[in-house]
């Protein structure tokens, strides 16, 4: 019988966000301890495959540690991850002997005072745990892979496809090679490849193109036994950290082979770097799509540059001024992150009429309110259930929320951004897309599989923010040069392969 410890960390880190991601943010998604964690075992993401896997597992006997999950945003405070760390180092402690130590993670994550989150909690886990325990986690494909990273995990699993649509299933593989590495007692060839890269995440789909044809490759490599298993690691793009870039972690049954194809993938990664690119319409011709949309048919737009899944504020308005300014007629719904609007509608109350000042107050430096007189049509509980892809049945808090109408436009005002690519955001308030003509989304490219169910009119629009697909915009100081797009020559390219940890 092998005993393994559960846990899970994940938040995806925008450094150029200005609001520090605190505790306060995890508990409004999710903080579990203990048995707590069960419930997450039915679902649809990593967390519920990996579960899933051990659950079933005859020869295993499972020890709940803690859950830590946020929505993206800035930096993480520090004192959360030293609260988990805390958490599941007097839990390794009282647990010994055991056998392995499984996790959740998102990867993409920076700290308060440290640029490597993800591995600094790993680093303190593996001190804790010893050499012997199996450290096996599941990560985004949007993680930074470092070499505290790889120096302390032994698996290590990331999505293959973005928009994400395989999160369960890369919970399975981290469990399953986890699983699979214990039951052999020896350790599986790793090797992994560093990418002096950062692309745009519009630019970066998996779902067709040369990135599709790419996993195809690594798919089919796997198929003839080449490989055991395979990552692309993209990067979250607006991450100015030390050690920043793309990566590939491969695994197969030598390491000759995971060495050679953790290479191969990485160049071939890198050399598509001129073709993944990506320019977004503007805002006025999104805007005429929208007057002009087919009869019967809404349109959905993306405000992607104040993408809060990427961890921008949510408080742009800019598609919500030009609506105004150019006095459409256009029935549209859009959600803004402005705490002080909320209170002032609550505190009106349904019904009143008042001069709101909302937006830009968050990301200043990027963003500008607008002001304009509406009226608060509606102030629903603030809790909603998800009803699409992988977090259906979650039940998620807006914090507050309030419902305020400009000419035909219906603002949902918030406290906490969340489900920013899905149309509960609005259905959950009550909001009906067959009233509509319009719904302003913030996403890069997720909300094209939630909100196909909608439309087919799906557009991103080129707005400022910190998640902007204009990377040279940004001001990157912290990450390792050269590095693509800020630098390009043919002088530098992936690093040589580096063998997995070792001890």
């Amino acid at each position: 019988m092998y005993r393994i410890i559960y846990g899970g960390f994940a938040q995806e880190t925008n450094t150029f966000s200005p609001k520090i991601c605190t505790r306060e943010n995890f508990a409004a998604s999710s903080i579990r301890f203990g048995e707590e964690i069960k419930a997450l075992t039915p679902g649809h993401d990593s967390a519920a495959g990996m579960l899933q896997v051990l659950t079933k597992a005859e020869d295993v006997e499972l020890i709940y540690g803690a859950h830590f999950s946020a929505g993206s945003y800035g930096r993480v405070e520090q004192s959360v991850a030293d609260e988990f760390i805390t958490y599941m180092v007097d839990l390794i402690e009282k647990s010994k002997p055991f056998d392995g130590l499984f996790l959740r993670l998102h990867g993409g994550m920076c700290l308060t005072e440290e640029d490597d989150g993800i591995g600094y909690i790993l680093k303190a886990l593996r001190k804790a745990t010893g050499n012997k325990v199996v450290i096996a986690a599941s990560t985004d494909l949007h993680a930074n892979i470092t070499r505290l990273v790889m120096e302390n995990v032994d698996i290590l699993t990331g999505f293959h496809e973005y928009p994400h649509t395989d999160h369960f299933e890369t919970g399975e593989r981290a469990a399953v090679l986890g699983l699979q590495m214990l039951r052999i007692g020896k350790r599986i060839p790793c090797a992994w490849v560093k990418i002096p890269m950062i692309l745009q995440a519009e630019a970066c789909t998996t779902k067709s193109g040369p990135l599709k044809e790419l996993i195809d490759y690594g798919d089919d490599l796997q198929k003839k036994g080449e490989l055991i298993d395979f990552s692309i690691y993209h990067m979250q793009p607006w991450l100015d950290c030390l050690e920043a870039g793309a990566s590939a972690v491969v695994y197969a049954d030598t390491q000759e082979k995971a060495e050679k194809y953790a290479s191969d993938l990485a160049n071939r990664f890198f050399s598509l770097r001129h073709v993944l690119q990506y320019h977004p319409i503007s805002v006025d011709e999104g805007l005429d799509l929208a007057v002009k949309r087919p009869t019967g048919e809404m349109i959905v737009l993306s405000d992607a540059a104040d993408n809060t899944s990427g961890g921008a504020t949510g408080d742009s308005v800019v598609v919500l001024r030009r609506i105004l300014e150019r006095k459409l007629d256009i029935k549209a719904a859009c959600v803004v992150v402005d705490p002080e609007a909320v209170d002032q509608a609550i505190a009106l109350g349904v019904g009143a009429e008042a001069e709101f000042t909302i937006g830009g107050k968050l990301d200043p430096a990027r963003q500008k309110s607008v002001t304009f007189t509406g009226k608060v049509i509606s102030i629903p509980n603030p809790v909603v259930q998800e009803v699409n892809g992988i977090a259906t049945g979650r039940k998620i808090s807006f914090g507050k929320v309030a419902i305020v109408r400009v000419r035909n436009t219906d603002v949902v005002l918030c406290v906490y951004p969340q489900l920013n690519f899905t149309p509960t955001q609005f259905t959950g308030f009550g909001l009906k897309p067959e009233d509509y003509d319009m719904f302003l989304v913030k996403s890069s490219l997720a909300y094209k599989n939630n909100c196909a169910v909608l439309t087919s009119q799906l557009y991103n629009v080129d707005t400022p923010g910190s998640t902007t697909s204009n990377l040279l915009s940004l001001d990157y100081v912290r990450i390792p040069r050269p590095m693509y797009p800020f630098d390009d020559t043919d002088d530098f390219g992936p690093t040589p392969a580096r063998p997995g940890r070792q001890a």
